[in-house]
């Protein structure tokens, strides 16, 4: 067996080095990939899906103790070896990051181990393993004339066991095969010569300056902190939650430049930081997945390293693929935007979670938690920024991200003005996305489902429908928003959106438009939501006609879901063309059907119109 493919952070001020390969096997972002002959499910590793990563961890001496990675859990009074690992972090304001500011860190929760070193070099044989506490404080038990080095891996570790929350979250390069970074102290001693070790990444910036001119060992470690303030949100609501595993790529090569293949994302085009889910299945069944976070590190353009807002946003949508329901479309899209209604929830959720995760964050790490912040530009020395807990945007509605944000945020904190009465805490909300009720819905999930959800776990109805209510949001009655009144809204005028969805009668035709006015592909209206409830299990016609008196010439795409998993989706050839096709539906069951005009969905046709269709099932 080759050794892994690592990349090396050697201590503050020496040199970036990659060695080793290996690998593993992985496809593309979003897909269900087809696999054969794997052993049966129990027996199956998501990490064998998933290239590159660090090797297995042999079970650290203090694992029982740290119930956390901000554990304070106390060095065992037998290790040989003790020390403090660090990290350089730059300080994220308002202007931007500080790089007159830095300060050192504790690395939190991370594996650090002694490797041997008897033959004069350091190696990959590891001796003994530990975490670090939530001072960064270690110990080791090695025998006290045994000759090591002392090794960090960007990895934060817990081993559930019998007892206690588990977890494996990773640091790795995606420009360098997927190799996992380690920070590297290449002092070879005893620990008879030398028990105390302390270790620093270095930022990779010299005293006086705002470039990188060093290496920037301490970025994969500044990740996984703000990981940590995450984590220990999610186990401080549940202490024996089950994490899977999570990787996350990040590179100084990672850019905003458009992803065109998976070699795009290989060579650091990643279009900008997001999470990726991966399908394993076995036919029509789904036997494993994998979770990728990808994070940009383009100096003088967009680097995320230190921006802990955008780092445990990504996380949220990790949560929502792994414990609930992910339903939102990707793309494009920004905090002013009208939104599909999928995602909508989900980017608010995630802008939400952001700032609850960091409400607990020591301030060098998160200033002001409720004020999202994402640095970039020259130096980045700029920021974009926008509060959670604002009572009023541009774009209010079920179908706005900042405010979804807004609602969430503000049924959390303990900060109440105005409509805000409500101090929930985070368990409430993080119950409900993951509730049976929730994640079985027949409706796409949505603001709607998440309130009425919430609704029927609490007794705080008033105070809820108030805060919903300063959003332009109707009192939420169901899973549909059924009793929306889009009168008071900024889309009142827009007939294509009269209703948030529109009830299908079994052979009864129905002309409704799809409308790219808002933008294309995840806006509002390009996807029109349709109520199809079924009355004897057979096989039904589906015929969507282009025009019928409108506006023709679109090209229809429909899906059928049933409770957010996907029945079937079909695509009409070429533009005016008739869709028709035949699918086998329970009876008695509600499905949900969407209908699109492929040039809007695949965003190829910018120019503002509608398409409308004729629509008939029997």
């Amino acid at each position: 067996m080759s050794p892994l493919k690592r990349v090396v952070l050697l201590l503050l001020p020496l040199v970036l080095v990659a060695c080793g390969g290996g690998g593993g096997g992985g496809s593309g972002g979003g897909e269900r990939s087809p696999v054969e002959e794997q052993p049966p499910v129990e027996e199956l590793d998501p990490a064998s899906f998933l290239d590159g990563g660090f090797s297995s961890v042999s079970t650290p001496e203090n694992n029982s103790a740290l119930t956390s990675c901000a554990a304070l859990s106390p060095v065992p009074a037998e290790s040989t070896l003790t020390g403090r690992v660090f990290y350089q972090r730059v300080p994220l304001t308002r202007f931007g990051l500080d790089y007159s500011a830095i300060i050192s860190m504790p690395m939190r929760g991370v594996v650090v181990e002694a490797v041997d070193a008897s033959n004069g070099q350091c190696s990959q044989t590891v001796l003994a393993t530990t975490l670090a506490n939530a001072n960064g404080e270690y110990g080791l038990s090695v025998d006290a004339n045994q000759a090591v080095c002392v090794q960090v891996r960007a990895q934060l570790f817990r081993d559930g066991g019998s007892a206690g929350a588990s977890w494996n979250i990773q640091l790795t390069d995606n420009t360098a095969g997927n190799a996992p970074y380690y920070l590297l102290d290449n002092t070879i001693a005893t620990p008879a010569e030398l028990p105390l070790r302390d270790l620093l990444a270095g930022a990779g910036v010299e005293a006086g300056f705002s470039d990188y001119t060093l290496p920037r060992s301490a970025a994969p470690f500044a990740i996984l902190d703000s990981v940590c303030e995450a984590l220990d949100t999610l186990v401080r609501a549940d202490s024996d939650i089950e994490f899977p595993l999570l990787a996350i790529r990040w590179s100084e090569l990672n850019n905003a430049a458009e992803i065109e293949s998976e070699q795009s994302i290989e060579q650091g085009d990643i279009g900008g930081s997001f999470y990726r889910q991966q399908f394993i299945t076995r036919g029509a069944e789904i036997i494993a997945s994998t979770h990728e976070i990808f994070l940009l590190g383009d100096e003088d353009s967009n680097t995320d390293e230190y921006d802990p807002h955008v780092i445990t946003h990504e996380f949220a949508h990790y949560l929502t693929g792994s414990f609930g329901r992910y339903d939102a479309l990707g793309g494009p899209h920004s905090i002013g935007d009208h939104l599909d209604l999928r995602l909508a929830l989900e980017e608010g959720w995630a802008d939400a979670f952001s700032g609850i995760a960091l409400e607990r964050a020591a301030e060098e790490n998160a200033a002001v938690p409720s004020n999202y912040r994402n640095s970039l530009g020259i130096d980045q020395s700029r920021t974009s920024r926008f509060a959670l807990d604002a009572s009023s945007y541009a774009v209010a509605g079920w179908y706005s991200e900042a405010s979804v944000a807004s609602i969430m945020y503000n049924l959390f904190d303990t900060n109440n003005d105005g409509a805000d009465e409500l101090s929930l805490g985070f368990s409430p909300i993080f119950q409900t996305l993951t509730s049976p009720a929730y994640r079985s819905s027949d409706s796409l999930v949505s603001l709607f489902t998440f309130i009425n959800q919430l609704k029927q776990q609490r007794t705080e109805d008033a105070a809820i429908d108030l805060l919903v209510a300063s959003q332009d949001t109707e009192a939420v009655v169901d899973d549909f928003g059924s009793d929306e009144d889009i009168a008071n809204n900024d889309i009142a005028a827009d007939e294509d959106v009269a209703t948030v969805y529109t009830a299908l009668a079994i052979g009864s035709a129905i002309d409704i438009c799809s409308n790219n006015q808002y933008g294309t592909v995840n806006k509002l209206a390009v996807n029109q939501f349709l109520l199809l409830d079924t009355e004897a299990s057979k096989n039904y016609r589906f015929t969507v006609t282009p025009g019928n008196g409108v506006v023709g010439n679109g090209r229809a795409v429909v899906n059928v879901y049933r409770q957010g998993e996907e029945v079937t989706g079909r695509q009409a050839l070429v533009d005016g063309s008739v869709l028709s096709f035949s699918q086998r539906l329970d009876g008695s069951t509600r499905y949900i059907m969407t209908l699109a005009h492929a040039d809007y969905l695949e965003g190829l046709d910018e120019t503002v119109g509608r398409r409308c269709f004729s629509v008939l099932v029997e």
